[in-house]
C-alpha cells in the first residue's frame, strides 16, 4: 500500500466505479487527480486513519459521544467520506459534545481558484510579491535584520542616566565629561522608593587596559554580561548606572508576592503608535528579589529575558543570583498611557534593582540585545 496519496495509482473511469477528485502539493506545484473511493478508503486503513462513510456531510453532533475525535496530540483527526453527490471528504478538528466542527479537505482546482497554480514568479534571486496581477518586487525590508534599523529612544540622552543638559554637544561622544549622574525626569518613584549611582562605564577604563579610571565591579559584571571583551570593553560610549532602593510602602502588592512596585514611567506619552510602547534595557537584582513586567497580560504583549520568551506567569522573579540580564516588554495600552509601566517590583526596603542601558521606544519594537547605549529623542525629559 502506497504511503501518501500521491504515490496511488490514477483511477481509470471505470463503470460502476464511484471517482473522487482530490488535489495535493506534488513537488512544488499543486495538481488534482480523480482516484477511486474504495482506493482511498483503502489507503484509510493501511495508515490507520480513523474514517467513517456516510451518504452526507458531518454536522455538530457528529462528535466524541459518537466515537469522533479530533485534532490533537494523540490523535491527526476523524475523516468523514461523503460518498454521494461530489463526493467531499471532511477532517474533524474538534469533537466536543454538541459543537463539533468539522473542516472540508477535498477542495478542487476549481474551488482554490487559479492562484493555486500559478507558477511563474521571476528566478532572478530576488523577494517578489503578487500584486494586481503580476509579480513585483519586495524591497529591502522584507529581508532585513529589524534589530539593525535605526530605532530612536525616547529616554532622555541616550539612556546614560547622566544629565547633559550643560553639555548637549557631549550627547554625541564617547564621555559624559562632567555631566553628573540623573535618573529621575524620565521615571515616576512608588512606595518611597529611591535611586543613587552604582557605576559608571569610563571610556579608555584601566580595568581593561586603559588609563582613565577604573570601574565599579557593578560596571565590570554588567560589561562582561554583555560580552564584551578586549578593546570593546576597554572603550565604548560613557554611561551611568543606577541603583533603585525599594522604599517601605505597602501599596500596589504585586499578586500576594511580597513584592511592591517601585518605579513607573510616570504617565508619559508613549503608547501612541497603535497602542504600543516598549521598553528594554540591563536590569539586575541586588540583595533580595525583583520582579519585572507585572501588568495583567493583554492582547498583543511581549515579555523577554535575554531574547526568550516569558509567556507565564505575567510576571518574571529576578534573584539577586541570575545576575545581569537583558529586558524586554512590550505593552498594550489603548488609553495611551500606563503611569507604571515597564513595573519594577521589590522587597520593601531590601530589594535594590540596578538599571543601564534604558530605552523606551514609541510602537512594539526589537532593537536586539544591544551592548551600549542607544541614541534619543530626549521627549521623557
Amino acid at each position: 500500500m502506497a504511503d501518501r496519496i500521491s504515490d496511488l495509482a490514477i483511477a481509470q473511469a471505470l463503470a460502476g466505479t464511484e471517482l473522487m477528485e482530490v488535489s495535493q502539493d506534488v513537488g512544488g506545484s499543486l495538481s488534482s487527480r480523480q482516484l477511486a473511493l474504495s482506493v482511498l478508503l483503502g489507503w484509510f486503513k493501511a495508515n490507520g486513519i480513523k474514517h467513517h462513510v456516510d451518504t452526507r456531510d458531518p454536522t455538530v453532533n457528529d462528535d466524541e459521544t459518537q466515537g469522533f475525535s479530533g485534532v490533537g496530540p494523540e490523535s491527526s483527526g476523524s475523516i468523514w467520506v461523503n460518498e454521494s453527490g461530489d463526493g467531499e471528504i471532511f477532517r474533524c478538528t474538534s469533537a466536543a459534545a454538541g459543537a463539533a466542527r468539522w473542516i472540508n479537505t477535498s477542495l478542487t482546482l476549481d474551488e482554490l481558484g487559479s492562484m493555486a497554480v500559478v507558477d511563474d514568479a521571476p528566478s532572478d534571486g530576488e523577494i517578489h510579491a503578487r500584486k494586481d496581477g503580476a509579480w513585483a518586487q519586495l524591497g529591502s525590508g522584507a529581508t532585513a535584520d529589524q534589530a539593525a534599523f535605526p530605532f530612536t529612544s525616547l529616554i532622555g540622552y541616550g539612556g546614560r542616566q547622566a544629565d547633559m543638559s550643560a553639555n548637549a554637544y557631549g550627547m554625541f561622544t564617547q564621555q559624559v565629561g562632567s555631566s553628573p549622574f540623573d535618573f529621575t525626569s524620565s521615571w515616576m518613584f512608588y512606595n518611597g522608593a529611591t535611586v543613587s549611582e552604582a557605576g559608571k562605564f569610563i571610556h579608555n577604563n584601566d580595568d581593561f587596559g586603559g588609563n582613565l579610571g577604573s570601574m565599579t565591579q557593578t560596571t565590570i559584571d554588567l560589561i562582561n554580561a554583555m560580552g564584551r571583551t578586549g578593546t570593546y570593553a576597554r572603550y565604548g560610549i560613557e554611561f551611568y548606572i543606577a541603583e533603585l532602593s525599594c522604599g517601605g510602602g505597602t501599596a500596589n502588592e504585586l499578586l500576594s508576592t511580597g513584592l511592591y512596585l517601585a518605579l513607573g514611567n510616570g504617565s508619559k506619552f508613549i503608547f501612541s503608535a497603535s497602542s504600543f510602547s516598549t521598553f528594554t534595557g540591563w536590569v539586575r537584582a541586588v540583595d533580595g528579589d525583583a520582579a519585572l513586567f507585572g501588568n495583567p497580560h493583554s492582547e498583543g504583549d511581549v515579555r523577554e529575558i535575554n531574547g526568550v520568551p516569558h509567556l507565564s506567569p505575567n510576571y518574571y522573579i529576578l534573584t539577586p543570583a541570575e545576575g545581569w540580564v537583558f529586558m524586554r516588554y512590550v505593552r498594550v495600552a489603548p488609553q495611551g498611557y500606563d503611569a507604571s509601566f515597564p513595573r519594577f517590583y521589590g522587597e520593601r526596603n531590601v530589594t535594590k534593582i540596578q538599571i543601564a542601558c534604558p530605552a523606551f521606544f514609541c510602537g512594539a519594537v526589537d532593537p536586539g540585545i544591544y551592548t551600549a547605549p542607544l541614541l534619543s529623542a530626549g521627549s521623557m525629559e
